[in-house]
């Protein structure tokens, strides 16, 4: 018997507090930041919507339950994937290093190509991760 979830877009009220907090403290950060910090907590705030959005879209709903049907999110694989990950972040410290003496356009370019390949490989593990923790 397959039991098929449904997403489920309702307010979680127990973390209405915890985003107040961080919307106070954002708007503390933009008062006081200069126009490199203001653009820099705009781009991540945009980042992370973005990635929100992915997260509980209905085709990632659709692949995460792929994955658990096909018996993927439940097998040693998938801790291997899950667990590489920060490894990965060790990937950077040569590419940063490389990148010293370059300009800020390609300093830029390089970080934007490597949160978009380690976004692409983390927002698997994240949607199932919040599938389960809060059965969307």
């Amino acid at each position: 018997m397959v039991i098929e979830r449904r997403l489920n877009y309702g307010l979680y009220l127990s973390l209405l507090p915890i985003g107040m907090l961080f919307t106070l403290l954002m708007f503390i950060f933009v008062f006081i930041a200069d126009i490199w910090g203001k653009l820099f907590i705009a781009s991540i705030g945009l980042f992370t919507t973005i990635c929100f959005f992915i997260i509980k879209s209905e085709p990632m709903h659709n692949f995460i339950l792929y994955l658990d049907h096909s018996g993927i999110t439940n097998s040693i694989y998938w801790i291997i994937y899950a667990l590489s990950l920060p490894i990965l972040i060790l990937v950077t410290i040569p590419i940063r290093n490389a990148t010293i003496g370059k300009s800020l356009t390609f300093k830029l370019c390089t970080i934007a190509l490597l949160m978009i390949l380690f976004t692409i490989l983390a927002l698997p593990v994240l949607a199932n991760f919040a599938y389960r923790m809060y059965h969307i």
